[in-house]
C-alpha cells in the first residue's frame, strides 16, 4: 500500500481524484483535497487542525456564494472565463475520523475529502479524458517558526 507523503519539489500539489461514477448523468469524481503532514507544492506541512480550519473556511464561503473555480482561475491575474472552467458542484466534503484507503493508497486521519457532482457535458468530458484530473487548493498562508 501506497502512501501520499512524496514531497514534491516545485509547482502545486494537486490530488488526483481516486473515484468517478456516473448516477442518472450526473459524474461524480471525489479524492483528497488536503492531506495533513504531506509536504505540497511550496514545501510545506499542515496539521489535522490547520486542515480542518481551512475546509470550514473553505465550506462556509462555498455555502455563502463562493464561486469554485478550476485551475485556480479567476486567482493571480487568471480570469475566471479563461477556457477550462468546469461546471460542477459540491455533492461532499468532509474531514476523515479513520486512516482511509482509496484505491492503493491510505490517508491519514484529518485528510480533506470532496466530491463533486458535474451535470455539463463538456466539463464531464474534460474529467473522462484526464484534461482535469484532480484537486487543488490555493491560498495564503502565514509562517510561524517553531523551535524545536
Amino acid at each position: 500500500m501506497s502512501s501520499p507523503s512524496e514531497q514534491p519539489t516545485s509547482g502545486t500539489i494537486r490530488f488526483a481524484f481516486k473515484a468517478m461514477e456516473t448516477v442518472e448523468e450526473t459524474l461524480y469524481v471525489s479524492g483528497p483535497v488536503l492531506i495533513p503532514e504531506v509536504f505540497d507544492g511550496q514545501n510545506e506541512i499542515v496539521d489535522a487542525p490547520i486542515v480542518k480550519k481551512i475546509m470550514r473556511k473553505f465550506m462556509d464561503a462555498y455555502q455563502k456564494g463562493l464561486a469554485l473555480l478550476a485551475d485556480h482561475h479567476g486567482v493571480e491575474g487568471k480570469a475566471i472565463g479563461d477556457p477550462g472552467t468546469l461546471d460542477f458542484w459540491i455533492s461532499e466534503s468532509y474531514q476523515s475520523k479513520t486512516l482511509e484507503t482509496r484505491g492503493d493508497t491510505e490517508y491519514p486521519i484529518g485528510t480533506w475529502f470532496m466530491e463533486w457532482g458535474i451535470d455539463e457535458a463538456d466539463s464531464k468530458e474534460m474529467v473522462l479524458s484526464g484534461e482535469r484530473n484532480g484537486f487543488s487548493i490555493g491560498g495564503v498562508g502565514y509562517y510561524e517558526e517553531l523551535d524545536d
